[in-house]
């Protein structure tokens, strides 16, 4: 995901060439409501990307696939989580899943310039698979800082 101060966000740590991600976000002022929804994603392999629709991603259960689910955080400056976590269902054994979900996360105004959304991209574990296995696959830090005044962004 590429990104200058005039098409949204910086990437606080910038992907490397593992895949790139479509990521839309928009802050209401009124109601300091920071809506978030990961639209979709390709040329992900592993490591550092963010959600939704995720092509190629690295199969890492011992059957080659992965059961991957994505957790997203919005962090204040002493990387402290501002209010609930939210997560995607998992999706069993899928390496190009298509999740479809937006979620919403309570920002006061004063404290978004100082923000971060943080996108993790987990493998599901259940109860009887080995703890040895990959859990986290890759994340990746969005600033909110531009979303401050009411703005908001799509893109890849």
């Amino acid at each position: 995901m590429q990104s200058s101060e005039e098409e949204g966000p910086a990437l606080v740590d910038p992907p490397n060439s593992a895949g790139r991600v479509r990521l839309a976000m928009r802050y209401d002022v009124d109601m300091e409501i920071l809506e978030v929804t990961v639209d979709r994603a390709d040329h992900v392999e592993s490591c550092k990307y963010t959600s939704f629709d995720f092509r190629n991603i690295l199969g890492v259960d011992k059957d080659g696939l992965s059961d991957p689910y994505v957790k997203l955080s919005v962090i204040d400056s002493l990387g402290r989580t501002v209010g609930e976590s939210k997560k995607t269902k998992a999706m069993k054994n899928d390496l190009n899943p298509f999740f479809e979900q937006s979620f919403e996360f309570s920002v006061k105004s004063e404290v978004m310039e100082t923000c971060k959304l943080c996108v993790d991209v987990k493998n599901h574990v259940g109860p009887l698979q080995r703890t040895t296995q990959i859990r986290n696959l890759g994340s990746v830090l969005v600033s909110l800082r531009e979303l401050k005044g009411g703005n908001g962004f799509s893109e890849w």
